[in-house]
Protein backbone atom coordinates (compact mmCIF):
# COMPACT_ATOMS: atom_id res chain seq x y z
CA UNK A 1 0.00 0.00 0.00
CA UNK A 2 1.50 3.48 -0.69
CA UNK A 3 2.38 5.38 1.97
CA UNK A 4 0.23 8.33 1.62
CA UNK A 5 -3.10 6.24 1.04
CA UNK A 6 -2.22 4.11 4.21
CA UNK A 7 -1.94 7.28 6.37
CA UNK A 8 -4.60 8.77 4.87
CA UNK A 9 -6.85 5.78 5.57
CA UNK A 10 -5.48 6.32 9.33
CA UNK A 11 -6.19 10.13 9.35
CA UNK A 12 -9.80 9.38 8.04
CA UNK A 13 -10.39 6.48 10.50
CA UNK A 14 -9.05 8.76 13.50
CA UNK A 15 -11.56 11.53 12.79
CA UNK A 16 -14.26 9.55 12.10
CA UNK A 17 -13.66 7.92 15.70
CA UNK A 18 -12.88 11.16 17.29
CA UNK A 19 -16.11 12.42 15.89
CA UNK A 20 -18.38 9.74 17.23
CA UNK A 21 -16.14 9.22 20.29
CA UNK A 22 -17.28 13.24 20.92
CA UNK A 23 -20.78 12.81 20.24
CA UNK A 24 -21.76 10.35 22.72
CA UNK A 25 -21.04 12.41 25.53
CA UNK A 26 -22.64 14.73 24.48
CA UNK A 27 -26.09 12.90 24.01
CA UNK A 28 -25.47 10.85 26.99
CA UNK A 29 -25.60 14.41 28.96
CA UNK A 30 -29.06 14.27 28.40
CA UNK A 31 -29.84 10.99 30.23
CA UNK A 32 -30.75 12.63 33.64
CA UNK A 33 -32.55 15.79 32.25
CA UNK A 34 -34.58 14.83 29.01
CA UNK A 35 -38.00 16.32 28.68
CA UNK A 36 -39.48 12.81 29.49
CA UNK A 37 -37.98 9.44 30.43
CA UNK A 38 -38.14 7.75 27.14
CA UNK A 39 -36.82 10.53 25.39
CA UNK A 40 -33.54 10.13 27.94
CA UNK A 41 -33.92 6.39 27.21
CA UNK A 42 -33.75 6.76 23.66
CA UNK A 43 -30.83 9.39 24.18
CA UNK A 44 -28.93 6.85 26.30
CA UNK A 45 -28.95 4.12 23.75
CA UNK A 46 -28.01 6.54 20.79
CA UNK A 47 -25.10 7.87 23.35
CA UNK A 48 -24.00 3.68 23.75
CA UNK A 49 -24.57 3.60 19.79
CA UNK A 50 -22.59 6.51 19.11
CA UNK A 51 -19.53 5.42 21.54
CA UNK A 52 -19.89 2.20 20.05
CA UNK A 53 -19.33 3.79 16.21
CA UNK A 54 -16.09 5.16 17.78
CA UNK A 55 -14.84 1.94 19.01
CA UNK A 56 -15.51 0.08 15.83
CA UNK A 57 -13.45 2.82 13.78
CA UNK A 58 -10.48 3.03 16.75
CA UNK A 59 -10.29 -0.38 16.29
CA UNK A 60 -9.49 -0.58 12.74
CA UNK A 61 -7.17 2.41 13.13
CA UNK A 62 -5.50 0.13 15.70
CA UNK A 63 -5.62 -2.91 13.18
CA UNK A 64 -3.68 -0.51 10.29
CA UNK A 65 -0.82 0.63 12.68
CA UNK A 66 -0.53 -2.35 14.81
CA UNK A 67 -1.38 -0.15 18.22
CA UNK A 68 -3.83 -1.16 20.84
CA UNK A 69 -7.14 0.55 20.56
CA UNK A 70 -7.77 1.32 24.11
CA UNK A 71 -4.90 3.92 24.02
CA UNK A 72 -6.92 6.67 21.49
CA UNK A 73 -9.94 7.49 23.53
CA UNK A 74 -7.52 8.58 26.48
CA UNK A 75 -5.46 10.93 24.29
CA UNK A 76 -4.76 14.57 25.08
CA UNK A 77 -8.00 16.72 23.90
CA UNK A 78 -5.63 18.84 22.01
CA UNK A 79 -4.86 15.46 19.36
CA UNK A 80 -8.65 15.12 19.27
CA UNK A 81 -9.78 15.13 15.49
CA UNK A 82 -13.29 16.92 15.32
CA UNK A 83 -15.79 19.12 12.95
CA UNK A 84 -17.28 21.59 15.06
CA UNK A 85 -20.61 20.15 15.11
CA UNK A 86 -19.87 17.36 17.32
CA UNK A 87 -17.69 19.57 19.60
CA UNK A 88 -20.22 22.32 20.06
CA UNK A 89 -21.19 22.89 24.20
CA UNK A 90 -24.31 20.96 25.00
CA UNK A 91 -27.35 23.78 24.76
CA UNK A 92 -30.88 23.17 25.23
CA UNK A 93 -33.51 20.49 24.08
CA UNK A 94 -34.07 22.45 20.62
CA UNK A 95 -30.28 22.73 20.01
CA UNK A 96 -29.91 19.24 20.97
CA UNK A 97 -32.30 18.10 18.93
CA UNK A 98 -31.52 20.04 15.65
CA UNK A 99 -27.52 18.93 16.32
CA UNK A 100 -28.47 15.24 16.56
CA UNK A 101 -30.85 15.04 13.52
CA UNK A 102 -28.37 17.34 10.99
CA UNK A 103 -25.87 14.40 12.21
CA UNK A 104 -28.02 11.26 11.92
CA UNK A 105 -29.17 12.00 8.67
CA UNK A 106 -25.22 12.87 7.36
CA UNK A 107 -24.54 9.54 8.82
CA UNK A 108 -26.87 7.83 6.99
CA UNK A 109 -26.14 9.52 3.64
CA UNK A 110 -22.39 8.67 4.33
CA UNK A 111 -23.06 5.00 4.90
CA UNK A 112 -25.44 4.89 2.21
CA UNK A 113 -23.23 5.81 -0.15
CA UNK A 114 -20.03 3.93 1.55
CA UNK A 115 -21.52 0.60 1.17
CA UNK A 116 -20.31 0.18 -2.50
CA UNK A 117 -16.96 1.52 -1.20
CA UNK A 118 -14.35 -1.18 -3.03
CA UNK A 119 -12.45 -1.50 0.33
CA UNK A 120 -14.38 -4.00 2.00
CA UNK A 121 -13.57 -2.81 6.03
CA UNK A 122 -15.30 0.34 4.98
CA UNK A 123 -18.09 -1.20 3.35
CA UNK A 124 -18.71 -3.10 7.07
CA UNK A 125 -18.78 -0.22 8.81
CA UNK A 126 -21.03 1.39 6.45
CA UNK A 127 -23.49 -1.12 6.57
CA UNK A 128 -23.52 -1.61 10.48
CA UNK A 129 -23.40 2.04 11.23
CA UNK A 130 -25.98 2.83 8.31
CA UNK A 131 -28.48 0.91 11.11
CA UNK A 132 -27.65 1.92 13.73
CA UNK A 133 -28.29 5.69 12.17
CA UNK A 134 -31.37 5.02 10.31
CA UNK A 135 -33.14 4.20 13.48
CA UNK A 136 -31.72 7.18 15.35
CA UNK A 137 -32.54 9.26 11.85
CA UNK A 138 -36.56 7.81 12.19
CA UNK A 139 -36.59 8.69 15.98
CA UNK A 140 -35.18 12.42 16.09
CA UNK A 141 -37.96 12.71 12.75
CA UNK A 142 -40.31 11.73 14.85
CA UNK A 143 -39.02 14.43 17.45
CA UNK A 144 -38.78 17.00 15.03
CA UNK A 145 -42.36 16.92 13.90
CA UNK A 146 -43.31 16.85 17.20
CA UNK A 147 -41.64 19.48 18.40
CA UNK A 148 -42.77 21.50 15.23
CA UNK A 149 -46.43 21.23 16.10
CA UNK A 150 -46.50 23.91 19.09
CA UNK A 151 -45.72 27.40 18.00
CA UNK A 152 -43.85 28.28 21.26
CA UNK A 153 -41.87 25.25 20.68
CA UNK A 154 -41.39 25.81 16.78
CA UNK A 155 -39.67 28.98 18.06
CA UNK A 156 -36.86 27.57 20.24
CA UNK A 157 -36.70 24.88 17.27
CA UNK A 158 -35.78 27.63 14.48
CA UNK A 159 -33.10 28.77 17.01
CA UNK A 160 -31.76 25.28 17.07
CA UNK A 161 -31.54 25.19 14.04
CA UNK A 162 -30.30 29.04 13.73
CA UNK A 163 -27.38 27.79 15.45
CA UNK A 164 -26.48 24.45 13.89
CA UNK A 165 -26.87 24.95 10.63
CA UNK A 166 -23.96 26.93 9.76
CA UNK A 167 -21.47 24.37 11.29
CA UNK A 168 -22.60 21.57 8.88
CA UNK A 169 -20.83 23.11 5.60
CA UNK A 170 -17.41 20.91 7.47
CA UNK A 171 -19.04 18.22 6.95
CA UNK A 172 -18.46 17.91 3.27
CA UNK A 173 -15.19 19.38 3.17
CA UNK A 174 -12.10 17.29 2.44
CA UNK A 175 -8.84 17.29 3.28
CA UNK A 176 -5.65 16.79 0.94
CA UNK A 177 -5.35 13.74 2.40
CA UNK A 178 -8.56 12.74 1.68
CA UNK A 179 -7.71 12.93 -1.96
CA UNK A 180 -6.37 9.71 -1.85
CA UNK A 181 -9.44 7.85 -0.83
CA UNK A 182 -11.23 9.86 -2.84
CA UNK A 183 -9.54 9.61 -6.00
CA UNK A 184 -9.50 5.35 -5.34
CA UNK A 185 -13.50 5.95 -5.01
CA UNK A 186 -12.73 4.09 -0.95
CA UNK A 187 -14.82 7.07 0.55
CA UNK A 188 -18.04 8.70 -0.64
CA UNK A 189 -17.84 11.84 -2.51
CA UNK A 190 -18.73 14.69 -0.22
CA UNK A 191 -20.90 16.69 -2.80
CA UNK A 192 -23.02 13.36 -3.38
CA UNK A 193 -23.01 12.80 0.62
CA UNK A 194 -24.43 16.34 0.90
CA UNK A 195 -27.19 15.67 -2.04
CA UNK A 196 -27.91 12.60 -0.29
CA UNK A 197 -28.02 14.85 3.23
CA UNK A 198 -30.28 17.57 1.74
CA UNK A 199 -32.83 14.88 0.06
CA UNK A 200 -33.06 13.26 3.81
CA UNK A 201 -33.09 16.82 5.71
CA UNK A 202 -35.03 19.47 3.60
CA UNK A 203 -38.61 17.44 3.82
CA UNK A 204 -38.28 16.70 6.95
CA UNK A 205 -37.31 20.26 8.59
CA UNK A 206 -40.50 21.48 6.24
CA UNK A 207 -42.69 18.94 7.78
CA UNK A 208 -41.56 20.32 11.22
CA UNK A 209 -41.96 24.18 9.97
CA UNK A 210 -38.14 25.45 10.20
CA UNK A 211 -36.95 27.21 7.50
CA UNK A 212 -33.60 28.70 6.62
CA UNK A 213 -32.65 31.44 5.13
CA UNK A 214 -30.86 31.17 1.55
CA UNK A 215 -27.52 32.67 3.40
CA UNK A 216 -27.39 29.58 5.73
CA UNK A 217 -27.79 27.05 3.54
CA UNK A 218 -24.59 24.81 3.67
CA UNK A 219 -21.42 25.36 0.86
CA UNK A 220 -18.69 23.42 0.14
CA UNK A 221 -15.81 25.81 1.74
CA UNK A 222 -13.59 25.20 5.14
CA UNK A 223 -11.98 22.02 6.19
CA UNK A 224 -13.11 18.86 7.93
CA UNK A 225 -10.45 18.30 10.41
CA UNK A 226 -10.75 20.41 13.73
CA UNK A 227 -8.83 20.79 16.87
CA UNK A 228 -11.58 20.08 19.29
Amino acid sequence: MIPEFKQALEEYALARADEQFMLGPRSAEWQGRGPTSAEREVLARIAQDELGHARLWYAWLAEMRGQDPAQYPERPPAEGRCSPLFALPTGDWAFTLARQFLLDAWEVAWSDLALTSPMPRIAELAAKIGADERDHLAQTSTWLKRFGRNAARRRLLQAGFDATWPHTAELFAATELDTWLLDAKVIPDPAMTRQAWLALVDPRLRAAGVFLSEAMSPGGAGGHRFRR
